[in-house]
């Protein structure tokens, strides 16, 4: 039986990170900078689990669906505004992270996260902000992702924020779009050095981001996701 619940790291570690892992696995935007599968599946369970462990702790903003047990889909929000407990516990997980992906990587992750930062302030603004949504891909197609994007969204609402997002692939902006998300801008994350994370030259502008937006009264509706759906 499937249920929503609020993540605990007790109850749903190692299944949340799992879950994200194998949801993003086949990611453009992740795979650019952990192009190697040995890469990914050392680097993916830590940045997953930490940000859980760290959103939830911070904000409480943490969903998953449990089924037997396990967190076979999971959502990560945050609010606009990053708490002091936030902001430890970060400067824990980041370097724990930088460590596992080496300088090369870490220096390209360090660069985007820094570029979606200033985005979402300027695109998003007071908005809750949807970091990661990923369903187990043995789960996809029976409206987890669904479940877990309209309990973010009830949530924003009843605080009185709108909703923000980056797709990380195009695939799934139909999901968004038919959540009342629109699309507010786009960025080519490996386009300025032209290179992944192993050096190798990425053709054209490479993988893309689209920034999205959701009205806070819906407004939109009929205008970090791996699996979403």
């Amino acid at each position: 039986m499937s249920e929503v619940r609020s993540y605990s790291a007790e109850a749903h570690e190692p299944s949340a990170a799992d879950t994200l892992m194998e949801a993003f696995r086949a990611d453009p935007i992740f795979r650019g900078v952990m192009v190697d599968d040995a890469d990914y599946n050392s680097m993916a369970p830590i940045m997953f689990g930490s940000f859980s462990g760290l959103l939830m702790s911070a904000y409480g903003t943490v969903d998953v669906v449990e089924q037997n047990g396990a967190a076979v889909a999971v959502a990560q929000w945050e609010p606009a505004a990053m708490s002091l407990n936030a902001g430890l516990r970060m400067l824990v997980a980041i370097p724990k992270l930088c460590w596992a992906m080496g300088y090369k990587k870490s220096v390209m992750m360090l660069k985007m996260f820094a570029v979606l930062e200033s985005k979402r302030h300027e695109l998003g603004g007071n908005a809750h902000h949807l970091m990661t949504l990923g369903t187990n891909p043995e789960q996809q197609g029976k409206g987890m992702g669904s479940i877990l994007i309209k309990k973010g969204i009830a949530r924003a609402t009843e605080l009185g924020v709108p909703c923000y997002l980056e797709s990380s692939n195009p695939k799934n902006i139909p999901f968004y779009l038919r959540h009342g998300f629109v699309e507010v801008g786009k960025y080519y994350p490996y386009e300025k050095d032209g290179v992944d994370g192993n050096g190798a030259k990425i053709e054209g502008k490479g993988p893309v981001l689209t920034f999205m937006y959701r009205e806070l009264d819906g407004g939109n509706l009929g205008g970090r996701t791996g699996g979403a759906e």
